[in-house]
């Protein structure tokens, strides 16, 4: 709101700046985008004006004089409206006279002087109310100020009671949440580890990709992994196949297809699963039969000279 004086019969510029929600100036508004009313000093009568950029935000419009002189002396105002997108309002008041402002403080006019004290009281009074007026008369406007256009449009107590529960326990689950952070199942930890994927965990650099990778050394020593290595290498695991031939506790076939004859001979076998699991001997006699390796075996120490039993179906042994 601001407050000038004019003079009645000469035309009196108002001028004014408009502002973006960031006190950055608003530049660039046409005239249609502004409703500018200026009405009388009783309210009687009004007029419209049009507004016309200065620049760096600042627009004017003039209050024609023959609308002063029309309506004589008081207290003027002018409602401003920037109707496109963002609204905003304003009110501007000015005080018109007969005669000029400087006439009005003159040394020795002692009640000219009271009379223009009184006259900014009035201005002051006038403004409020056009202030109030305009609120009430364009509450859509003010709604986007965050200001109710009816009190049904407020939150009900009921309303806000239940929220308040709702707020209560959304915090309550949250903060037993975060305390959960803080037990950590170190089993379940575990497990994750240890039943992952290998292949989740072998990328360049990573401990998993060392333990993917050949074993390069034991206990320090390079030659003994490749001496494991290499005897590894030539353990052969070998199923009985019972399909053609009933096993005995000295022969057996299985699925060796090997066929060269007497290929494994001298060497030992270690049965790994089954009745004779652990229980070895050595091979006297190898031959491929029907497309089954068919295996002699004997154990000077075990009464019979071979196995304690015969081998079943399926059994499983290395040879060694």
């Amino acid at each position: 709101m601001s407050i000038g004086q004019g003079k009645i019969g000469e035309d009196y510029i108002v001028t004014f700046a408009v502002r973006n929600g960031d006190g950055t100036p608003r530049t660039g508004l046409a005239a249609g985008a502004f409703t500018v009313t200026v009405r009388d000093p009783d309210n009687s009568a009004s007029t419209t004006a049009t507004v016309s950029e200065i620049g760096e935000g600042a627009y004017r419009f003039t209050i024609p004089a023959a609308f002063t002189t029309t309506n004589g002396e008081g207290n003027y105002s002018a409602s401003i409206e920037v109707t496109s997108a963002p609204r905003d309002t304003g009110v501007v008041f000015v005080q018109f006279k007969t005669r000029d402002i400087d006439d009005v403080a003159q040394p020795g006019d002692a009640m000219d002087l009271v009379t223009d004290a009184v006259d900014a009281d009035a201005v002051a009074t006038t403004g409020a109310n056009e202030i109030r007026d305009t609120i009430l008369s364009d509450a859509t406007t003010f709604a986007g100020a965050n200001i109710d256009a009816a009190v049904s449009s407020r939150e009900s107590e009921v309303s806000a009671s239940a929220r308040a529960v709702t707020n209560q326990t959304e915090h309550d689950a949250t903060q037993a949440s975060i305390a959960a952070l803080n037990d950590i199942d170190a089993t379940g930890v575990e497990n994750a580890v240890w039943d992952a994927a290998r292949a989740s965990h072998v990328g360049a650099g990573s401990f998993g990709e060392r333990v993917n990778a050949d074993m390069v050394q034991l206990d320090g020593n390079a030659q003994a992994a490749t001496n494991l290595r290499r005897s590894a290498s030539t353990i052969v695991i070998v199923t009985v196949d019972d399909a053609a031939f009933a096993p005995t506790a000295t022969q057996f076939e299985t699925d060796q297809t090997e066929a060269t004859a007497e290929h494994f001979i001298g060497r030992a076998i270690v049965f790994v699963t089954g009745a004779l699991s652990n229980q070895a001997a050595v091979i006297t006699a190898y031959s491929l039969v029907g497309g089954r390796g068919f295996f002699t075996v004997e154990n000077e120490g075990i009464t019979g000279g071979g196995l304690t039993e015969a081998p079943a179906n399926g059994d499983i042994f290395v040879i060694v």
